[in-house]
């Protein structure tokens, strides 16, 4: 898959970059009102990737974000931006409320566990972890949404993956 978007989308996976998605998730967050529905920040990693790649090489794990990224492009609103980040993938959600974004999150979770990936091993399941944070108020930072989502999404980990948690 060739792709050429000067740095703005990820070369593997055709996402964007984790630095195109932080400026999407700032633009956001300066667009947002006062009053109006949050920026929401869905941060994602693939259960249990680097024991894939270990077993069966870069050919397969490759395969596998290939795969998701496929599914969680397909499985996103239009004004909604998927990126690749260096621990996973994240998805900035404009003009969404908490619960809306919980339920995002879920509907994502099982497109992937829904889809097996095709690798030249073979159709594999793969299964998600996802961490979900929302804007707290019109002055949240994209650096503070950012990292709730991946705290969000380490906790989701440690509860034995294939989950979706909320930041408190």
């Amino acid at each position: 898959m060739k792709v050429s978007h000067s740095g703005n989308r990820d070369p593997l996976t055709g996402v964007a970059t984790e630095a195109a998605l932080v400026r999407f998730a700032a633009a956001a967050l300066d667009a947002s009102s006062p009053r109006g529905p949050p920026v929401c920040f869905l941060q994602i990693d693939v259960d249990g990737l680097p024991g894939l790649h270990q077993e069966f090489g870069d050919a397969v794990s490759d395969a596998v974000l290939l795969g998701v990224a496929d599914c969680l492009r397909e499985g996103i609103r239009g004004p909604d931006l998927a990126g690749r980040s260096a621990d996973g993938f994240g998805i900035c959600m404009s003009e969404l409320t908490a619960a809306q974004a919980r339920a995002a999150a879920h509907r994502l979770r099982l497109r992937v566990l829904s889809n097996p990936v095709a690798t030249a091993r073979g159709p594999m399941n793969v299964t998600v972890s996802v961490g979900v944070a929302v804007s707290a108020d019109a002055g949240a930072g994209v650096e503070w949404l950012v990292g709730r989502a991946r705290e969000a999404r380490h906790a989701a980990q440690c509860e034995g993956g294939d989950r979706v948690v909320a930041a408190a």
